[in-house]
């Protein structure tokens, strides 16, 4: 793994999260050329990250990670650490019991939480891997996209985030069926408690 070719990922990276640009369909391919990558002042931190991850899977994880968990979708290089990495890492690791666990909390019915001008499986609260697995299996952005008067914008990076953030992590879970059945098992366990309580 060569510096050049890092930053040629990163790029490839940040325009998939902030554009019309499909990484994985054009295999991180970019129209940077040498010349503009030697003339950048930041090169010294591709080469760096090129010998931390030199497998290009490493390091696809390693810019994903920041541009989901790092806050700013857009990718700055000056942001970009390990720490999001490892995040991705445990999230993905104990992403079942992470799903059951969120799923039971949820405050409304199942379809409640998709419905109303402000949805809140959109929240903040709900981890963005459990908006990732619900929208794999659901498809429910383009619903929320079409129905949601959203004039300012609120929803839409997180909508933008959601579809961008899917190709990537859909080929890191190691067993989606299991996430499934965890999901489903969180919500029987959630309707029993709320029948319980409903008693």
């Amino acid at each position: 793994m060569s510096g050049y070719r890092a930053y040629t990922i990163y790029q490839a990276i940040r325009l998939h999260f902030s554009g019309n640009y499909d990484a994985i369909k054009y295999r991180f391919k970019t129209r940077i050329n040498p010349t503009m990558y030697e003339n950048r002042r930041d090169r010294y931190f591709f080469e760096k990250v090129a010998k931390w991850f030199p497998r290009q899977d490493d390091l696809v994880q390693f810019f994903v990670a920041n541009a989901v968990h790092g806050g700013k979708p857009t990718l700055w290089v000056g942001d970009a650490t390990t720490e999001h990495l490892e995040t991705l890492h445990e999230r993905i690791s104990s992403l079942s019991y992470r799903a059951t666990k969120q799923v039971k909390q949820f405050p409304l019915p199942f379809d409640d939480m998709f419905a109303g001008d402000t949805p809140l499986i959109l929240n903040s609260g709900v981890e963005i891997e459990l908006q990732v697995v619900l929208n794999l299996f659901l498809d429910f952005v383009p619903v929320l996209r079409r129905k949601l008067s959203d004039p300012l914008g609120i929803y839409k990076g997180r909508l933008d985030l959601i579809e961008n953030y899917q190709p990537f992590l859909a080929g890191w879970i190691p067993d989606i069926q299991k996430v499934r059945r965890s999901i489903i098992e969180g919500l029987t366990a959630k309707k029993k408690c709320d029948m319980v309580s409903s008693i």
